[in-house]
């Protein structure tokens, strides 16, 4: 062993500093992240959700095309890219 028992003390008090300053370091940016980490599963539960059911999307689609078929036609057009990016959710 080197050193004597007051470096060796000393050294120790160094790291559990550091350590401290890095759980601090840690916990602020972990709390920055936690409103856009919860948005992002929220949006990826909706997704599975999405693709475990898809008649609900269907029955939704038919609903809003018998209730407000103006606006639904406007959006039909998203349906074709819609589908292809629900396509990248599916396993291979």
């Amino acid at each position: 062993m080197t050193g004597t028992p007051s470096c060796l003390d000393q050294r120790r008090n160094q790291l559990l500093g550091t350590i401290a300053d890095d759980r601090r370091r840690l916990r602020a940016a972990a709390t920055q992240l936690h409103q856009p980490l919860a948005m992002v599963d929220l949006g990826w539960s909706i997704a599975l959700f999405v693709k475990q059911h898809p008649f609900v999307v269907v029955g939704a689609c038919t609903t809003l095309g018998a209730v407000l078929p103006r606006r639904f036609w406007r959006w039909w057009s998203f349906g074709p890219l819609l589908w292809r990016l629900s396509g990248m959710l599916r396993p291979e």
